[in-house]
């Protein structure tokens, strides 16, 4: 994430590019400014992936936590099983 906030801002500065003036800056700053407001729908959707999957790993280790204990159960009782 701080990758995609350094290149915004760089790309801000050169949006604002102040004491230029050509045809070529006018389109750089057009192009940084179409960049930059990429990068912040890039960042929003990165955010939203990191919060789902965060959840989705909760989930799973308290799913394979109880997984596991399962397992556990029916390891003991076929032992029982095959011990009576």
């Amino acid at each position: 994430m701080t990758s995609i906030k350094n290149a915004s801002s760089s790309l801000g500065e050169i949006e604002t590019m102040d004491g230029f003036e050509s045809n070529a800056v006018r389109e750089l700053s057009a192009r940084a400014k179409e960049v930059r407001e990429s990068l912040v729908d890039v960042k929003e959707r990165y955010e939203a992936a990191s919060t789902a999957l965060g959840l989705y790993a909760a989930e799973l280790r308290a799913a394979q936590g109880t997984a596991d204990g399962a397992l556990a159960d029916a390891v003991e009782h076929d032992k029982s099983y095959h011990a009576a």
